[in-house]
């Protein structure tokens, strides 16, 4: 996205730290070729976020990224959002991909997994439904290598979000109230 000229707005929110970055590229780039090779196309996603005023947050660009034949050869295309035709469906599609890239995220490695395993404790599932569910193999070598560096007690959600550079911008009632 470095390419990519900055507006008056964004320079403007980055000074005011209300721009925040949602990346999911670089555990997920280096298992793309694995998940691909079967006829799937999934990307590697970076996501520029705006903390507007209601305290939602609004996606400003969206980077998605392919692994490429040798190392440093990845192909990148940034998506803005789009009024209409060809570039709004471009948006919407690069939007898919950030929120299944988000969703892979949630279900394997952050704090739902507790959820899930406690799911799967109290009922029984059948042979073949997790490879049915999840992309088998892929999934569960994404999982354990990020889990490696997970810590629930500084990455549940309230600690991560006073971790981040969120605090800067809020006081310790408003950081939560807005979670």
């Amino acid at each position: 996205m470095k390419h990519h000229p900055k507006t008056a707005m964004e320079e403007k929110a980055m000074n005011q730290w209300r721009i925040f970055i949602l990346d999911h590229h670089n555990y997920l780039i280096q298992i793309l070729g694995k998940i691909n090779k079967n006829g799937v196309c999934a990307y590697a996603s970076r996501t520029l976020l705006f903390l507007k005023d209601d305290a939602t947050l609004k996606p400003l660009a969206i980077e998605l990224s392919l692994p490429g034949l040798s190392p440093g050869t990845e192909i990148h295309r940034v998506f803005r959002p789009g009024t209409n035709g060809s570039e709004a469906a471009l948006w919407q599609l690069a939007k898919a991909h950030v929120a299944a890239n988000d969703s892979v995220y949630h279900q394997l490695i952050s704090h739902w997994t507790l959820h899930i395993n406690a799911l799967a404790r109290s009922t029984v599932l059948k042979a073949g439904v997790i490879e049915t569910l999840y992309s088998g193999e892929v999934s569960m070598e994404l999982s354990s290598s990020l889990h490696k560096e997970w810590r629930f007690d500084e990455q549940s959600p309230p600690s991560d979000l006073l971790k981040s550079y969120a605090s800067r911008r809020y006081e310790l009632g408003d950081l939560t109230s807005v979670w």
